[in-house]
């Protein structure tokens, strides 16, 4: 870490950890414990060997949430200052919800870390920082000093009662750098925090004399201010490690950038291949009337027909074709449609069997209509040639033949459905790529 911008803080001492051997040093004259970033011990610096008093969660457990530790240097309000002290806070508290008319508390758990700045003129500042992002921690003298009652707690400059919007209780899990004061693990204290409108946190935090204990010793009262990432970065710009980060960071950033751009345009034309599947250039139409059937056998109760369609002729090889086919009949019947590809030396290609029906009613004055007598068959073509579709359709006896009529269509087509999935598909990745990270940069 580079001291060219902090040449007024010089090591006070250097020593090593009676732990694990790790090096230690401190800054800060009046520091009085130091907490171990290599093994979680916390050293008494006071004691001529240094003497370790407890033993913290494992580092590695409780890494820093972002760019700052220790030694991060920077700018707050016209100050500059260097971070000397992190220490982890876990939570469990009840957070109020109010939800389609409906309000309550729910328990929930935290953790956050609170980071000691020391200033150039010797004071001292509190960062707080979890998932969300930093608030800058200032203690405050209240007008209006009190403690909750119940949920509600008295608005410090106004005195008239406020919504306690969280409550509960903190607990130290991890210390490291230098504390002027002894940090116990598991150290315990209760908290209170009320809003007024979005960016004014207010909170009230009450310690016990001792674990032991049930009556508060020290009652402290504070104003949290979420800060912007815009602000964070001229906050931090003066020191050189953060500059590093800044630049992978927006090297990081172009990248995602790149991705979302790509997933973008792949969702795009996706769309337009899917719309465009709608529109294929048309190959061969024919409409075939019953007069174009001839009877191959009949009973009492079904006949079948045959007819054959005009030749046509497909030239583009290696392309996608569309073989559509629409039976027009009666309501509320049903046929058999089996429709034979030949090529022009009039062997089988492909063929299809479908069962078709129409039917209409009313059910509680309202009128329905159910049909699938439609069909599409996708064909990939290898060879050109001249082609000839044979078409076999069985049909009750009863009805009138005049009735029924075969629409038969071949089309260049695209496939519309892988098209759709794909649409769908880099849909969801480019929502996905384009939701705010929920980090301080």
């Amino acid at each position: 870490m580079s001291q060219a911008n902090f040449k007024f803080y010089q090591t006070e001492k250097q020593f090593t950890c009676s732990s694990c051997g790790g090096e230690m040093k401190l800054i800060n004259s009046r520091t009085q414990y130091v907490g171990c970033v290599y093994c979680g011990s916390l050293a008494d610096v006071r004691s001529e060997a240094n003497k370790v008093i407890m033993k913290m969660d494992e580092p590695a457990k409780c890494k820093p949430l972002s760019f700052v530790k220790l030694g991060t240097q920077g700018t707050l309000k016209n100050k500059k200052f260097q971070v000397i002290g992190r220490t982890r806070f876990g939570m469990d508290y009840m957070e109020y919800w109010k939800e389609n008319g409906e309000t309550g508390y729910e328990k929930t758990t935290w953790e956050y870390d609170e980071w000691l700045l020391m200033f150039a003129d010797g004071t001292y500042g509190y960062l707080l920082e979890d998932k969300e992002g930093f608030k800058l921690s200032e203690t405050i003298i209240p007008k209006f000093p009190s403690m909750p009652s119940g949920t509600s707690i008295n608005d410090f400059h106004s005195g008239k009662p406020q919504l306690t919007n969280e409550y509960g209780s903190v607990y130290a899990r991890y210390f490291e750098g230098e504390s002027t004061y002894q940090v116990q693990i598991n150290d315990r204290h209760d908290f209170w925090t009320y809003k007024i409108l979005i960016y004014h946190n207010y909170s009230a935090e009450a310690r016990y004399a001792d674990q032991n204990s049930q009556e508060y010793s020290e009652i402290s009262f504070y104003e949290e201010t979420p800060i912007r990432n815009y602000d964070w970065i001229k906050i931090f710009e003066i020191d050189p490690a953060f500059q590093k980060f800044l630049k992978k960071k927006q090297g990081i950033n172009t990248h995602r950038a790149i991705i979302r751009t790509m997933f973008g345009l792949i969702t795009a034309a996706c769309l337009v291949f899917w719309i465009k599947s709608f529109f294929g250039d048309v190959a061969f139409q024919q409409t075939l009337n019953m007069a174009n059937f001839k009877t191959l056998t009949e009973n009492d109760t079904f006949a079948i027909l045959n007819a054959k369609t005009d030749l046509f002729e497909l030239t583009g090889v290696q392309k996608v074709y569309g073989l559509s086919v629409l039976v027009e009949m009666p309501t509320n019947q049903d046929c058999g449609l089996e429709v034979e590809v030949l090529d022009n030396q009039g062997e089988s290609v492909n063929l299809i069997a479908k069962e078709a029906y129409k039917s209409s009613g009313s059910d509680g004055g309202e009128s329905w209509t159910e049909n699938d007598n439609e069909f599409l068959e996708h064909y990939w073509l290898d060879s050109a040639g001249k082609y000839q579709l044979d078409l076999n359709l069985e049909i009750p006896k009863t009805f009138d033949k005049e009735n029924y009529s075969v629409i038969v269509t071949v089309d260049q087509t695209f496939l519309s459905r892988y098209y759709i999935i794909g649409f769908l598909f880099f849909l969801i990745l480019t929502i996905f790529t384009n939701q705010p990270k929920k980090t301080v940069l």
